[in-house]
């Protein structure tokens, strides 16, 4: 079986790292979130996490059905903070700047 080397700055997938993730984002970076996932001319929430996952386009449902299934999430019905932080790393003005360790994670969940 061919192993892909993990680079020294991967970080592990989980719950933590997520809703971190999501918890140092500035209004802003969250708005940005909504406009990239949401439906055209859809309103930003004003409330804090959970949403419905309704409020997402198709591709954001689907990015959130995957990250909900990957946690361990009975339901893919409402968005938290965790996967809203996951969506965080889908950024249009910056370089991808976290790099998750799924082989850990899945290896210690299987």
């Amino acid at each position: 079986m061919m192993q892909i080397t993990r680079p020294d700055s991967a970080t592990p997938f989980n719950l933590e790292v997520l809703t971190e993730l999501y918890q140092k984002m500035t209004f802003p970076q969250r708005a940005q979130i909504f406009e990239l996932f949401s439906p055209p001319f859809a309103p930003i929430p004003t409330t804090n996490p959970p949403y419905p996952s309704s409020i997402f386009s198709i591709k954001g449902n689907q990015i959130v059905s995957a990250v909900c299934a990957l946690l361990g999430y009975f339901s893919d019905q409402w968005v938290d903070e965790p996967i809203l932080g996951f969506l965080s790393i889908f950024s249009n003005n910056e370089l991808p700047t976290t790099q998750f360790d799924y082989s850990t994670f899945l290896a210690h969940n299987i």
